[in-house]
């Protein structure tokens, strides 16, 4: 029943795996602010993101601590008789690709994000939080933002089979290559 905190860019697994255990799933922008900002909002039990900034104030201060998330996992591995390997069986297969980050310039990343949204948004059931993440159905996902920290674009693609997965890929890849702002060189 407690609340857990994730951002736009984890996966959809988390998401329906949440709902599915009786715990309410809110979803927030990118960033150890945001994470912690929506952690205090809605008093969560648990916060994330996939850089690896976990809060975990169930009887600890509430900030990420990656010593104290080690331990937690430690502390789950040890009480149980189970082998690693199968504790993560209970959790759906997915594929995605790793992070992709084109280089776009600060002073035009907002303005070609803005672009590819209203390219996609008339497609895809969405939410806009932070850029763009679109539905593609049967588990595929596709999000699209700008980062925060440098002239990039951050693209995030997951599907529950391969070949669903390189159908968003080249759908997704075929529409950002036609941007002259984004440099995939760099």
């Amino acid at each position: 029943g407690g609340t857990l905190v994730f951002t736009v860019s984890n996966s959809q697994a988390l998401f329906d795996l949440i709902e599915s255990w009786g715990g309410k799933p809110v979803m927030c922008k990118v960033g150890h602010s945001f994470v912690e900002e929506a952690m205090n909002r809605y008093q969560a039990i648990l916060g994330g993101e996939q850089s690896g900034h976990f809060f975990l104030p169930e009887d600890y201060y509430p900030y990420d601590d990656a010593l104290v998330t080690a331990c937690r996992l430690l502390k789950i591995i040890s009480d149980t008789e189970t082998p690693v390997s199968r504790l993560f069986e209970a959790f759906p297969k997915t594929f995605s690709i790793p992070e992709i980050r084109p280089y776009c310039p600060d002073d035009h990343k907002f303005e070609v994000l803005e672009q590819i949204v209203a390219h996609f948004k008339t497609k895809y059931p969405h939410t806009t939080m932070d850029g763009i993440r679109m539905d593609f159905g049967k588990g595929g996902w596709c999000g699209i933002r700008v980062s925060n920290t440098s002239p990039r674009l951050s693209v995030i693609m997951e599907a529950e089979s391969q070949n669903h997965l390189e159908e968003i890929t080249k759908e997704v890849m075929n529409h950002l290559k036609g941007y002259p702002e984004i440099d995939w060189n760099k």
